[in-house]
């Protein structure tokens, strides 16, 4: 097998199946699965990218409820979860709104808080 950028279904179902088994070693893996050692890697990550946050300052890992850096500080939080926040607080300054005005803004800021939630934020 050629140790190409292409994978194949059935190589990345291998390479799972290798690193459940116990096998944690990417070099390993890769020379069972005919891949390079760099793409066994990706597809491990890939599996996991759920799971974490990379910090864009200093590239390590946080959980994925994470919402600074745990080695730098940096905010991690996406887009999506700023907006919802931010949506929260618009919410909050409607009710001070006049009656006739209010029903649009809330109607609005649902809508939105609707959108990022099917995001996942």
């Amino acid at each position: 097998m050629s140790r190409g950028t292409h994978i194949t279904q059935e190589q990345k179902q291998k390479i799972y199946e290798l690193w459940d088994s116990g096998m944690t070693v990417y070099l390993h893996i890769a020379k069972e699965v005919g891949v390079s050692d760099s793409t066994v890697g990706k597809i491990i990550k890939g599996r996991y990218s759920d799971a974490v946050k990379i910090c864009p300052k200093c590239l390590h890992e946080s959980g994925r409820e994470a919402r600074y850096c745990f080695y730098c500080g940096n905010d991690i939080r996406s887009r999506e979860e700023l907006l919802a926040i931010s949506c929260e607080k618009l919410r909050g300054m409607i009710v001070h709104l006049p009656e006739n005005v209010r029903a649009e803004f809330d109607g609005i800021t649902r809508e939105i808080m609707g959108y990022l939630k099917e995001k996942g934020a």
